[in-house]
């Protein structure tokens, strides 16, 4: 995969997201948020590796790649921040860890 292959975005090189434990109402709401940024894998090894632990753990997604794995944009994730929202200690409360 060529780096000009992929779209430009206006978030490109930034991810985010959330992991919410199941909550009735935001006064009880306890997760997980991550923000990390972004880069292709586009060494030819790690792009493999890649595709070889995922295949590993979702084997049914062999049957949805069409034209070879390497038609298929992998991006290495760098955390950048963990935040621990936990509204049952008040609304909007976090606790922020800096990776």
């Amino acid at each position: 995969m060529r780096l000009d292959d992929l779209r430009p975005t206006e978030n490109a090189g930034k991810a985010s997201a959330t992991f919410d434990a199941p909550y009735k109402n935001w006064n009880t709401i306890q997760s997980l948020s991550i923000a990390a940024t972004s880069a292709p894998v586009l060494d030819a090894k790690g792009h493999g590796r890649a595709g070889r632990l995922t295949l590993k753990k979702f084997p049914q997604l062999a049957g949805f790649v069409s034209g070879g794995a390497e038609r298929i944009a992998i991006f290495r994730l760098t955390l950048s921040v963990i935040s621990i929202p936990n509204y049952t200690m008040g609304f909007g409360h976090a606790e922020l860890v800096a990776v």
